[in-house]
């Protein structure tokens, strides 16, 4: 298995081609509901192979919610047997599940209902950008869009009732990270958004939206790449990621005190070992959960159980599963799992060849047909 990390040097490219072509047009007329968009259409039935590269997976009360790679939709129950699945067009960017009800922002800005056949119903259509992530917040849903040739970005709020729309212009500082990576994960707690950006070796960076007073705030400390956030006991935000890059590994966990991110767990090591010297392993924290009264943390592909003071870790099961490739020239590839959520009790991966992976008996198993 390949464990380097791919970079993300394809930002230099775009920014030297601003550079280039002068400074980006000023932003859009503030959004409105009445755009609505081209009618989004739905064609059910999707290759194997399409359900096998995902995406995406959120938790249903009666199953599991996938977005494929490909931007289609499929549903599963908690056995995780295939009820329904639908190619969407436009395609689909992001779900978000509220009790029995889904919802998705497709990549031209239309957010929709979906039904549990998964046929979907407008709501109201953004301005232009690139959806990244979509999330249930009381009475609206919230879009989160990046503009990758200005590297800003914007946090659209929709109310569900009368669908009107107001939305928060975000900077993610001047940073390296955040001037070649954008933000790529997402946590919706309380009454705040927090996202993260994974620029590879140029780092990482994290930044939170407060939904009360509409402001915006980028965290100090901690600059490395930053795979996922998450809202860990004892009401804290914990953020964690690490890097696999030319020989070095890392992986860290990170808690966010006031506007600074302060490190409460790492490993790091450089050059191949010839026996592990540490468990878990110096690599990269891909997933982290809340389980009964502890963690479950899945480091690059081992899943462990992690008591809250992150001292003791015990191994459950070894993922094996298939990872995306980097580009030609970059040093390696991202991780197979792009989300692990808990289904009636047990944990399952999605992953980005295999499908869902299921934990039974102590391993961790594909799933998907």
């Amino acid at each position: 298995m390949n464990l380097c990390r791919t970079s993300k040097g394809w930002w230099i490219i775009a920014a030297a081609f601003v550079a280039a072509c002068g400074e980006p047009k000023p932003a859009a007329s503030p959004p409105t509901a009445s755009n609505t968009g081209v009618a989004p259409s739905v064609t059910p039935t999707l290759t194997r192979e399409d359900r096998l590269a995902l995406a995406q997976a959120v938790a249903l009360p009666d199953g599991v919610l996938v977005r494929t790679a490909a931007g289609n939709l499929a549903r599963y129950t908690t056995g995780l047997e295939l009820v329904a699945d639908a190619k969407v067009e436009p395609r689909v960017a992001s779900i978000a599940v509220a009790g029995q009800q889904a919802y998705a922002v497709l990549r031209d800005g239309q957010v929709v209902r979906v039904s549990e056949s998964l046929a979907i119903e407008p709501i109201a259509t953004i301005e232009p950008g690139d959806p990244t992530w979509l999330d249930i917040h009381g009475d609206e849903l919230l879009v989160f869009s990046v503009m990758p040739a200005s590297h800003r970005a914007r946090l659209d709020r929709i109310r569900i009732a009368d669908r009107k729309i107001t939305s928060i212009a975000i900077s993610a500082g001047n940073s390296a990270a955040s001037s070649i990576g954008q933000p790529s994960t997402f946590l919706l707690d309380r009454d705040r958004v927090w996202f993260g950006i994974d620029a590879g070796e140029w780092g990482g960076a994290t930044g939170r939206v407060d939904l009360v007073t509409n402001s915006v705030a980028m965290i100090e400390g901690d600059p490395e790449p930053v795979f996922g956030i998450v809202a860990a006991p004892n009401d804290r935000v914990w953020i964690y990621g690490g890097l696999i890059h030319m020989g070095a590994t890392s992986g860290f966990i990170s808690e966010i005190v006031g506007n600074k991110a302060i490190k409460r767990f790492t490993r790091e090591a450089i050059g191949v070992e010839k026996e592990r010297a540490t468990n878990p392993a110096a690599l990269p924290i891909v997933k982290v959960a809340r389980r009964g009264t502890g963690l479950r943390i899945l480091v690059w592909h081992e899943l462990f159980d992690v008591s809250t003071d992150l001292a003791t870790w015990t191994k459950v099961a070894t993922l094996e599963a298939r990872e995306h490739r980097g580009r030609p020239d970059a040093v390696g590839n991202y991780p197979a799992t792009v989300s692990m959520i808990d289904v009636g009790g047990t944990t399952v991966l999605a992953t980005v060849r295999d499908g869902l992976v299921i934990l039974r008996s102590g391993k961790l198993a594909p799933a998907s047909p």
